[in-house]
């Protein structure tokens, strides 16, 4: 028996990594609402603290939606459970599909 096949593995992965880069976004999202407003030049220092949890999300959403589906075609823990993560990771897929189409349609308008 190997240490992959213990109990609801792929799930506590997924688990893992949204919390992971749900508290980078939460975190994010209380830099750039409370502290921005504190501040009248704009400090390049703030706008890494706002833009490196969403190139964090960018990259661990999708794994993290691996996971929910690898736990889901192994029957891991509950059917409701393992559906809730897997919609949570959808979601910030969905977000960050939508990221991407935005930036792509301004990056184009200087073309």
């Amino acid at each position: 028996m190997s240490m992959k096949s213990t109990d609801n593995y792929h799930l506590k992965k997924s688990k893992l990594l949204f919390k992971v880069y749900g508290g980078f976004i939460l975190f994010s999202l209380f830099i750039s609402i409370v502290i921005r407003p504190l501040f009248d030049e704009s400090l390049y220092f703030l706008d890494l603290l706002v833009g490196l949890p969403v190139l964090i999300t960018v990259f661990l959403s999708p794994l993290g939606l691996y996971y929910s589906i690898k736990s889901i075609k192994q029957k891991e823990a509950s059917k409701v459970l393992r559906y809730k993560y897997l919609y949570y990771h959808l979601f910030f897929c969905v977000l960050i599909l939508l990221f991407i189409s935005v930036f792509i349609s301004d990056v184009k308008q200087f073309f």
